[in-house]
């Protein structure tokens, strides 16, 4: 057990560097900050703040329009933005999702809305005006045949009826040759 007057001298001694200066207590350090009324120098409580600002995000908006393959590492490096918040700014705003390490649009522009609609009317076109335009289809399944096994309607050929005329697939396995 120790005395008093000894734990003093040990409190004391463990509160001193090895040049002789006293080192300030946990207490002495609260002390001040216990009196304090004004917070103009305290960090603010909360989360800090993000790279989500209007100005960020069209920035993000014009580098993706002009070139869509960026991948949103490159965004990042190129707008010094953090790359989870280019990230989040490119799918909450955007609303584009991530496809293959590329960033693509969820739903289609306007401008790939109206070439697809000119590529369909341009072939419902040819279709009116050329009504054996579909006869011309080849369609092929390689389950069932080849193609170009001598069974297309523009050689004057029938398709057999039976499939056991057909040729055969050839094998997809192929022989191993030595010891595996």
């Amino acid at each position: 057990m120790l005395l008093p007057a000894r734990c003093e001298r040990v409190a004391t001694s463990l509160h001193r560097t090895p040049s002789g200066d006293t080192l300030p207590t946990l207490s002495s350090l609260d002390k001040p900050v216990e009196g304090r009324e004004t917070t103009k120098d305290d960090p603010l409580s909360g989360r800090p703040s993000t790279s989500k600002k209007d100005g960020n995000i069209e920035k993000i908006g014009k580098l993706i329009r002009e070139d869509r393959r960026l991948s949103i590492r490159g965004v990042a490096e190129i707008t010094g933005i953090d790359k989870e918040c280019v990230r989040q700014i490119l799918h909450e705003s955007f609303n584009m999702r991530k496809v293959c390490a590329k960033v693509v649009p969820k739903l289609l522009t306007p401008v790939q809305k109206e070439s697809r609609m000119n590529i369909c009317a341009d072939i419902i076109n040819n279709i009116d005006t050329d009504p054996g335009l579909l006869d011309t289809v080849i369609t092929c399944d390689d389950k069932i045949r080849k193609c170009g096994s001598g069974y297309s309607k523009s050689d004057g050929g029938s398709e057999p009826a039976d499939r056991s005329e057909l040729p055969a697939l050839p094998s997809t396995r192929e022989k191993s040759y030595g010891a595996v």
